[in-house]
């Protein structure tokens, strides 16, 4: 699993800072703490990235709502061992048992 964007959170930086792990930082009490949001501002700032995809790849667009539930590795095992049909909901599940008290957005995309 490889992370594409980056996440604009106060703990992000930490993280790029060699401070922390992705999981130490979901579970961080800043962790929630955003450096930039849709509608903040005059002018929207989008992260863009470009490249090849190749049949097989699969891409995931997650809020924090299911990254502050699931380690990486949790990711990694439901995106390679389930479905396309079903692995969304699987992945909200995983949020859900995890106690789910923030919103929850997971989709994914498999390239044919």
């Amino acid at each position: 699993i490889e992370m594409l964007t980056e996440d604009h959170s106060a703990v992000a930086e930490f993280v790029l800072a060699g401070k922390m792990t992705w999981d130490e930082a979901e579970q961080h009490p800043q962790s929630n703490a955003i450096t930039r949001a849709v509608g903040v501002g005059e002018e929207l700032e989008i992260d863009k990235i470009r490249g090849d995809t190749e049949p097989g790849d699969r891409f995931l667009i997650c809020s924090d709502g299911l990254t502050k539930y699931a380690t990486f590795q949790i990711l990694q095992d439901a995106l390679t061992g389930t479905p396309l049909e079903t692995v969304g909901d699987q992945l909200i599940q995983i949020a859900l048992n995890g106690g789910g008290a923030d919103n929850i957005t997971a989709v994914v995309i498999d390239v044919m």
